[in-house]
């Protein structure tokens, strides 16, 4: 009789279990085919959707922290040369592969490598640097009032008017207008100077900046790489004064 017993028990509890999988089953299989009432989860949006080439760069700009050592219409760092107008200064093929290998061309510069964005992240800012033209360089132009903030904060401007002019002939008679414009009048070959005293250089930076201009932006020596500006070494130590006292007056 107890034999009997077990043996029902046992079948109450396999057809228990066979109940409560083939239920299972069934409710897995309606799941599947009937629509659900929970929300689906969206995928974010490509935040660069709607941007043009120009802007997506800016942003990248951004994001990388370039402008802590390159300015753009006087605002950033001074680690690096200045980017305003670079897009008249640099060809897309030169701008490609600093970004890619900045030391090929220069080596021992502060720049890192950026070749770990993909293709389209460095056309991009390739696009955004080629727009920094003569038309988009801010107080650069010489148009504007400039913040008060910027001007508290520049080097100190009291200077021997006769050194600053002294300067200024020096400054034509050595060829520099070709290459730095200043207040519209100039080549664009190298950085805009119109504001040149806001840079928050100091007059030693300049100095070395004249006689070498390379090396201002090197960790070691600058023997043998190419750099479009000469130096100005052979200048007497009071000409490079008087140079540097023109370049600093001018706000």
């Amino acid at each position: 009789m107890n034999r009997q017993r077990w043996a029902a028990l046992l079948w109450v509890v396999a057809l228990v279990y066979v109940v409560f999988y083939v239920g299972g089953q069934a409710s897995s299989l309606i799941s599947g085919l009937w629509p659900s009432h929970h929300e689906e989860i969206e995928t974010p949006a490509d935040p660069y959707a709607d941007l043009s080439p120009v802007q997506i760069g800016q942003r990248i700009f951004e994001k990388q922290g370039c402008q802590s050592c390159h300015q753009i219409g006087l605002v950033g760092g001074t680690l690096g040369p200045s980017l305003s107008n670079v897009g008249v200064r640099r060809s897309e093929r030169w701008l490609q592969q600093q970004l890619e290998n900045p030391q090929q061309a220069v080596p021992g510069n502060y720049m890192p490598s950026y070749a770990y964005l993909n293709q389209p992240e460095r056309d991009s800012l390739v696009a955004y640097m080629r727009s920094l033209n003569q038309d988009r360089q801010g107080l650069e132009t010489g148009h504007g009032d400039v913040p008060q903030a910027m001007l508290a904060a520049a080097p100190a401007t009291q200077r021997d008017p006769a050194l600053i002019e002294r300067g200024q002939q020096l400054f034509a008679s050595n060829g520099c207008t070709a290459c730095h414009i200043i207040n519209g009048q100039g080549g664009a070959v190298g950085p805009n100077l119109t504001r040149e005293g806001l840079r928050h250089r100091s007059d030693e930076w300049q100095k070395q900046h004249l006689k070498d201009p390379l090396s201002v932006y090197m960790d070691g020596p600058a023997a043998g790489a190419q750099w479009p500006m000469p130096g100005f070494a052979r200048l007497a130590d009071a000409e490079l004064d008087a140079l540097v006292a023109y370049l600093q007056s001018l706000r």
